[in-house]
């Protein structure tokens, strides 16, 4: 049977992007990668019932997960960018605009949500708007986005080739209007993590970090 797009007459509705067989019960990516979609109701319940196994070590099984899926993520990423190009373009040579753009464009198009990637200290920020994860979990009391912080570390480390942690400086569950992300190696996050323990604001951590970084220049 024939694979018909779905929302083919639904402009803005992922028009091109996923395929169905309904002889198979399957969906599909473009690039024949098969798919699920799922509601938030699933989400929520896989998270309930991991807190309930794994309590305070839930976050670090999500970053671990987010890790491995980052450095997967890149590959593929990788090849869609050399695709495009219709050469072996690596997307190291990219600039920074081209290399948002491209990122963009490979993760929004999955509702992850809007990012702006950005340098400062030597160290790679990220603001996430629209995370998914705050209303998937339906957690409104810390930080819901582990899952992310270890994506975009795998991603990066991979990118750049050099090992990186990440660690969410603020999320929207926590009443932000975005999330953000710092991405550095695995002294700079541990000093962060103290500084958030300790109660401290994201204007005061980034005031830390230029504060760590001047030191060090010194």
């Amino acid at each position: 049977m024939a694979q018909p797009d779905l929302n083919t007459e639904q402009p803005g509705m992922l028009a091109g992007l996923l395929k169905a067989d309904e002889s198979t019960g399957e969906i599909q990516t473009a690039d024949n990668k098969r798919a699920v979609i799922t509601t938030g109701e699933l989400w929520k319940a896989l998270c309930d019932a991991l807190s309930q196994r794994l309590a305070t070590e839930l976050d670090d099984v999500f970053f671990a997960a987010g890790l491995s899926w980052g450095a997967h993520a890149y590959q593929e990423f990788n090849q869609n960018v050399s695709s495009s190009q219709k050469t072996l373009y690596h997307t190291r040579n990219m600039g920074l605009s081209d290399f948002k753009q491209q990122f963009n464009t490979y993760l929004t198009r999955c509702g992850w949500g809007r990012f702006d990637i950005y340098q400062k200290y030597d160290l790679i920020f990220i603001d996430l708007f629209s995370s998914a994860f705050p209303d998937l979990m339906g957690r409104r009391d810390a930080m819901s986005c582990s899952l992310m912080a270890g994506f975009f570390a795998g991603f990066f480390s991979e990118l750049i080739g050099v090992e990186f942690s990440c660690i969410e400086l603020r999320c929207r569950a926590l009443s932000g209007e975005k999330c953000t992300f710092l991405v550095g190696d695995s002294a700079v996050v541990t000093s962060v993590r103290k500084w958030m323990a300790k109660g401290k604001s994201f204007d005061e951590i980034v005031e830390d970090i230029a504060a760590k970084e001047y030191q060090a220049k010194k």
